[in-house]
């Protein structure tokens, strides 16, 4: 059996390692970089806090000779005649693969939602590679410097709590979020414990419920008429789902994503299944209610979907029935420079416990990957069960003992 996966962010590279255990498995994983990136921790390359080197793992350092990995870019795939076609990185040819299940994982773009001059005028930020960048333009500004950051969400207010720590006798911060209350969709008592923490930091401003309208080299117009003056802005106000010409054509909503259903199958525009098509992470827009709510576009999602899509895979494969996903987040983090703030099963935490958690986080997702889903570092991520929880709790306290 033969399995396909574009993409090599944490929902990529956890089907794989889930995948490529069973020997009559035969993973291919298409990546445009050899990385994986922790992107939750860009905002501590571009502080200077974390060196890129941090925050990266090589794709072929963790899965190994169990997974064949092509360094290219999938830019178009065939589900009638299940063969894609990739450009490879190096030499800019075409290769065709041939696949029997295929697992889209290829994340999110920006989206500048038709603003004037955001996309020319703004810097990106949704890699190591732009975190980098960043850094080294912040360096290079003079003293009474203006950053503005255009989106409230929890990339852009990772970005100004870290920066305003960082420089806050040389440059000034400015984040400005079109939404009434940042962090839009996020709990009322994580918004207001940001809030809290962020307006301490003197050399930070934050405009809410000031939609931009234009963006120029050196200014930021608001829907109000004003236009405020900035030597550098930054984008983190939306994302939309990539590029991937698909034939034919699968089912999207306005920003891109892919609509799946509760087995993160890919649907077809015309209301039928990609029987063999799977979408997650921040590709995939996955039903989470009858309601249109749809999944976050968060790692600890991605991964668990992941997780669940591998193990359909070879529930079909052996005539099972598929499992329902079900999705029940027990907490929010965010980081704010050397603060961090969050929830965790309703109660609010912060400090200490807050960042260990945050680094539990991901100390456990990497070593899921590289004991393939197994053992206790995988099981927590089975679903939501009183056993996932208390596996949770033990691998909690375990990293919890070897950093006291």
């Amino acid at each position: 059996m033969r399995v396909l996966i574009f993409g090599g962010g944490y929902a990529g590279i956890f089907a794989a390692s889930n995948l490529c255990k069973n020997k009559n498995v035969q993973v291919t994983l298409v990546s445009d970089g050899p990385q994986l990136q922790l992107l939750q921790n860009i905002h501590r390359v571009a502080s200077g806090e974390l060196q890129p080197r941090d925050i990266t793992l090589d794709i072929r350092g963790i899965l190994g000779k169990d997974v064949i990995f092509v360094k290219g870019k999938s830019e178009k795939v065939d589900l009638v005649a299940k063969q894609a076609e990739i450009v490879l990185t190096e030499s800019g040819m075409v290769q065709i693969i041939q696949y029997d299940y295929l697992i889209i994982a290829i994340g999110a773009k920006n989206k500048y939602f038709g603003i004037k001059g955001a996309r020319e005028n703004t810097l990106s930020f949704r890699s190591v590679d732009d975190s980098i960048k960043l850094d080294r333009i912040i360096k290079s500004l003079p003293q009474g410097s203006i950053l503005t950051i255009a989106g409230g969400g929890a990339t852009g207010l990772s970005l100004a709590g870290a920066l305003s720590e960082k420089y806050d006798n040389k440059i000034r911060i400015r984040l400005i979020e079109a939404q009434k209350e940042v962090l839009p969709g996020w709990d009322p008592t994580i918004i207001e414990m940001v809030k809290g923490k962020l307006e301490k930091n003197k050399n930070l401003e934050i405009l809410r419920g000031k939609p931009i309208i234009e963006i120029g080299p050196h200014s930021v117009t608001l829907s109000s008429g004003e236009t405020l003056q900035t030597n550098v802005t930054v984008w983190t106000a939306g994302i939309g789902g990539q590029d991937l010409t698909i034939i034919p054509e699968a089912k999207r909503i306005g920003s891109g994503r892919i609509i799946v259903n509760k087995y993160s199958q890919v649907l077809r525009s015309d209301g039928g299944v990609f029987d063999n098509v799977f979408a997650i992470g921040d590709i995939s827009a996955f039903p989470l209610d009858n309601d249109g709510k749809l999944s976050p576009q968060l790692a600890q999602f991605a991964v668990r979907q992941a997780r669940n899509v591998a193990k359909n895979i070879l529930r079909k494969e052996s005539g099972e029935e598929m499992l329902e996903l079900e999705f029940l987040q027990k907490g929010q983090i965010i980081s704010l420079g050397t603060n961090c703030v969050g929830t965790l099963n309703g109660f609010p935490i912060s400090g200490w416990l807050c960042e260990n958690t945050e680094d539990f986080v991901i100390d456990n997702y990497i070593k899921a990957v590289l004991n393939r889903g197994e053992g206790l570092e995988g099981m927590v991520y089975n679903g939501n069960s009183i056993g996932t929880e208390i596996v949770t709790s033990i691998n909690f306290i375990r990293y919890l003992s070897r950093r006291l």
